[in-house]
């Protein structure tokens, strides 16, 4: 793979988002995410490669971690070498997934990502942090969440869409259908409305969107 000539290409340097957020929640929560979505939606690009930028700039793993992303507009893989993004039907993209049957690789140029087929399995991925549009981190903290005195907790639509890490000791269900796996990422898109139900025990969410 050829991509953008600053990319980061040191796996060792490289952290899991997960990871980075179980340790230093207050890091996070301060953090302002700075990326070019703003700029790469005026050139009309789809959902997919926004979300696929969005990750593959700020999700940083070593060559042997990965992270499944199971959200309800898009699938994706994401690991040390290759960032895959596929239609919500196409049954490819499951906890099963290796490196031997995914069958696209991510790559990002100065203009625009471009879906490849790998002819080699690189290193390591290759990851750059472009200067752009502020994102905020909101953190959503409960230390004791007691499901029959509580028993649901909403939140209201953004209007560019949002991505929600579910941090928790059990499982919850989004809107009544999706079930929601702690460390799992979801993608919320605009004007959609949350409600989560079977919330058990502390949890945290973190809810990443693109300043109005």
């Amino acid at each position: 793979m050829q991509c953008f000539n600053e990319a980061i290409s040191n796996c060792q340097a490289q952290k899991s988002i997960g990871k980075a957020l179980l340790e230093s929640s207050e890091a996070i929560e301060s953090t302002k995410i700075n990326i070019i979505l703003k700029s790469l939606s005026d050139k009309g690009l789809d959902t997919k490669s926004l979300v696929s930028l969005f990750f593959l700039n700020y999700v940083n793993l070593n060559c042997d971690q990965a992270v499944i992303i199971e959200a309800n507009q898009v699938h994706m893989l994401l690991d040390g070498n290759y960032l895959e993004v596929s239609n919500p039907n196409d049954k490819v993209i499951s906890s099963e997934t290796t490196l031997e049957n995914i069958s696209a690789s991510i790559c990002v140029t100065q203009d625009s990502p471009k879906i490849v087929n790998p002819t080699s399995v690189d290193d390591c991925s290759y990851v750059y942090s472009p200067e752009s549009s502020d994102w905020t981190v909101e953190l959503i903290n409960a230390n004791q969440y007691n499901e029959l005195s509580c028993p649901i907790y909403q939140a209201s639509p953004t209007s560019s869409g949002s991505f929600i890490l579910f941090l928790g000791p059990t499982e919850a269900i989004v809107n009544n259908v999706y079930r929601l796996k702690p460390g799992q990422i979801f993608f919320v898109p605009p004007g959609l409305p949350l409600r989560f139900t079977q919330l058990r025990g502390a949890f945290r969410l973190f809810r990443i969107s693109l300043k109005s």
